[in-house]
């Protein structure tokens, strides 16, 4: 009896290890509205659709009219982390990336609105965007 009880659980175990699945999982629509705080760049919109989150996390490709932009999306225990870098290109300056990251708690577990800073290379440097960042399953 004991074997069988054993054999059984050597069965089952990694059928019960897998666990359910990730609730965040799915596809996704992000948006990111940046809007300058003295307004040189003006508004920025990028739309990330059917951007699909496997385990919690995706990394997804878009472009504003700045160029283009990655979106790097997290989700854990009713929370949400977002990384988004935009590569823009200027005579003056040649290309250089705005970094937006930013984190909150989700309204359910398919959908939130957040709020961040965008900053040239990621760094508070007096130039900034104030940012908007929702998500909808």
């Amino acid at each position: 009896m004991l074997k069988k009880l054993l054999l059984a659980l050597l069965f089952l175990l990694p059928i019960v290890s897998q666990g359910a699945a990730n609730p965040y999982d799915g596809n996704w629509k992000f948006s990111t509205d940046c809007v300058a705080r003295k307004g040189v760049w003006g508004r920025s919109v990028i739309e990330f659709n059917n951007s699909k989150i496997e385990n919690g996390h995706g990394h997804f490709l878009g472009n504003s009219q700045r160029g283009p932009a990655t979106l790097d999306v997290t989700f854990s225990d009713h929370h949400v982390a977002v990384v988004r870098v935009t590569k823009v290109n200027t005579e003056v300056v040649g290309t250089w990336q705005w970094v937006l990251k930013a984190e909150g708690d989700l309204v359910d577990n398919d959908k939130f609105q957040i709020s961040g800073v965008s900053w040239p290379l990621g760094m508070d440097s007096g130039i900034a965007s104030d940012c908007v960042i929702t998500g909808a399953k």
